[in-house]
């Protein structure tokens, strides 16, 4: 009897290694000449990017406006200094300069000016708006470039040299 139960052993690991040989061939067969499609999410993918650039631009936005808003006295200053040197008025053929005291208070009143409105453009900006912005503007982009670069691409992958699957990008 010890042989019955060998042969019969025998027999059903011989058929479950061609069982299994013949599912292999079958999926080799099948991912050779069907391949694999990879799908990838582009909405999904620019919505999570947008969701980052916007939370980003909500804490990192009011802290660059803040820093704007504390160099334009100096960045004023500097750049409007000499700008009004030798004023005079013309009345016909003439020329009456304006004295340096009075040359002095209109620079300073034209640089208050320029610096109130600077801080009044730069208190108004609406730093969630402009985040939004570029939230949408990353997200466009981010869905462009996946569809440009990995759009209905195919390559083919090769783990063993006489196995080629092709596998397709599909961009959603």
């Amino acid at each position: 009897m010890p042989g019955m139960h060998q042969k019969s052993f025998l027999l059903g690991l011989a058929a479950a290694v061609f069982l299994f040989t013949a599912l292999l061939a079958v999926a080799i067969y099948l991912a050779e000449s069907h391949g694999v499609t990879v799908a990838v999410p582009a909405e999904e993918i620019g919505a999570l990017v947008r969701a980052q650039v916007e939370r980003e631009a909500a804490t990192q936005l009011p802290g660059v406006v803040a820093q704007a808003r504390s160099q334009v006295s100096g960045l004023v200053e500097e750049e409007m200094k000499g700008q009004l040197q030798g004023i005079s008025i013309r009345i016909g053929e003439v020329v009456i300069p304006l004295p340096e005291e009075a040359t002095r208070e209109l620079n300073r009143r034209l640089q208050a000016m320029v610096q109130d409105t600077i801080y009044s453009v730069l208190d108004s900006l609406d730093t969630r708006s402009i985040g939004q912005t570029l939230g949408s503007k990353a997200e466009a982009r981010v869905r462009d470039s996946l569809e440009e670069t990995l759009g209905n691409r195919r390559f083919f992958y090769r783990p063993w040299p006489w196995l080629a699957v092709p596998v397709t990008i599909d961009v959603k």
